[in-house]
């Protein structure tokens, strides 16, 4: 698959995440392996973005034909618990093209 972007959603509490790591092609993964490997991306959020939804555009090199994708949240802002609310995925299979002109064409 080719994965484009994630829209994740968080409270507005010292529950939301604070660093989220995305491995890509990983998977069966440790805690330990996550928090010690460097991740493929890595999102910091923000205090300012808590209570949202966050939509973030991954690289497109890094993301453009995997099998697979494990997420790490290491952290939060202080709460011993960690919540999301949704978690969105974008992409298409990796063979296929998206071609603008054909949503001009049904329209």
């Amino acid at each position: 698959m080719r994965l484009s972007q994630l829209e994740i959603g968080v409270p507005g509490t010292d529950s939301c995440p604070q660093t989220v790591k995305i491995f890509a092609d990983r998977v069966n993964m440790s805690f330990d392996e996550a928090e010690e490997e460097t991740p493929t991306f890595e999102l910091k959020i923000e205090a300012d973005d808590k209570n949202r939804k966050i939509a973030v555009t991954l690289p497109p090199l890094k993301f453009a034909k995997i099998s697979a994708f494990t997420l790490f949240i290491e952290d939060n802002f202080g709460n011993d618990v960690t919540q999301v609310h949704s978690l969105k995925t974008f992409g298409c299979p990796a063979g296929q093209k998206f071609d603008v002109g054909e949503i001009h064409k049904k329209s």
